[in-house]
């Protein structure tokens, strides 16, 4: 796979951390990280998988079918009576302390590439669940 990830769960695993990028130079890579919780549902479906965000869908999670299709497929909305205040969103992933509101906390839900098969129980796979963090 791209970017030396093992499959398709852990590329959904780096879009939920954020920072994950292909072009560093034109992009940071926190796109997908914020607007997944600035939006009151987030979905990407690609493959076989879809991965939910979003405030009303509680914790990150992702779905798996047996009819994969081709190509992605992003839904996300916010609700006319929503609650979220987008400042709130980035405050509580950014170090405001010094001005310089930078992208320095994440959430890790490392239960999107377990599954009943396996699960992350090495130090090689927890290092590579937080390799990108920067």
């Amino acid at each position: 796979m791209a970017l030396g990830l093992e499959d398709l769960k852990h590329a959904i695993l780096e879009l939920a951390k954020g920072k994950l990028t292909t072009d560093p130079a034109k992009h940071s890579g926190e796109g997908i990280f914020f607007t997944s919780r600035i939006f009151d549902n987030f979905y990407i479906r690609s493959g076989g998988l879809t991965f939910l965000s979003g405030s009303n869908n509680g914790p990150d999670y992702l779905l798996e079918t047996d009819e994969p299709r081709k190509g992605t497929w992003v839904m996300m909305w916010i609700y006319k009576d929503s609650d979220i205040v987008t400042s709130k969103v980035f405050d509580e992933f950014t170090a405001n302390d010094d001005d310089s509101y930078g992208f320095t906390k994440t959430h890790i839900p490392v239960r999107l590439v377990e599954h009943e098969e396996s699960s992350l129980v090495s130090r090689s796979q927890a290092k590579t669940s937080y390799s990108s963090l920067r």
